[in-house]
C-alpha cells in the first residue's frame, strides 16, 4: 500500500471461523492474523483472531491511519479496529489464514503468487477467495469524520 498524503485506509475482509483449542478441525481455520510489514519483510504488528473484532455482518474492518487519540477514539465509536500506521510511505498487510480445514475453500492459501508477467487485473485475491479477501480504501481525513456508520463504508 502506498501511502496517499495522511489519509484513513480502511480494509476489510470475511472473517473465517477459527477454532480456540489447538487440534480443532471444526472451523475453517486455527486462527487468521492481520500483519502490518513493510516491502524489505519487517513486521512490526500482528493482530490476530482474538484482538479483532468481528462485525455483525460477519467483517473485520481495520483503519489503519497515523497513532492519534481522535483517530482511535472513531474506530471505537464506529465499532472497528484500529492498526497505526507504523511505516513512512509504504506498508504490506499480510492477511493469514493458518491450518485451514481442508473443506475450506476460501482460505488464503487458494490464492496463487502473483505474476508480473500478467496484467494485475483477473490476480486479485478476490477472484479466488472472494469475500474473505482483503479489500480496501482510502478516505481523507475530511471523509472520515463523516462517517457515521459502516454503511457508509462503501464496500
Amino acid at each position: 500500500v502506498v501511502r496517499k498524503k495522511d489519509n484513513v485506509l480502511l480494509v476489510r475482509f470475511k472473517a473465517p471461523t477459527h477454532g480456540i483449542q489447538l487440534g480443532d478441525t471444526s472451523k475453517n481455520v486455527r486462527y487468521f492474523s492481520l500483519s502490518e510489514g513493510n516491502e524489505y519483510t519487517n513486521t512490526a504488528l500482528t493482530l490476530y483472531d482474538d484482538q479483532l473484532s468481528i462485525t455483525k455482518d460477519g467483517f473485520v474492518y481495520v483503519a489503519i491511519a497515523n497513532d492519534t487519540k481522535e483517530a482511535r477514539e472513531k474506530a471505537i465509536a464506529l465499532g472497528i479496529n484500529f492498526m497505526p500506521w507504523l511505516y513512512k510511505d509504504k506498508l504490506v498487510l499480510i492477511l493469514r489464514h493458518m491450518l485451514p480445514n481442508t473443506s475450506f475453500n476460501y482460505s488464503t492459501n487458494e490464492v496463487p503468487v502473483f505474476d508480473k508477467s500478467k496484467p494485475a487485473k483477473g490476480q486479485e485475491a478476490s477472484a479466488y477467495i472472494g469475500e474473505y479477501a482483503l479489500i480496501g480504501k482510502f478516505f481523507s481525513k475530511s471523509e472520515w469524520k463523516t462517517i457515521s456508520g459502516l454503511q457508509q463504508f462503501g464496500f
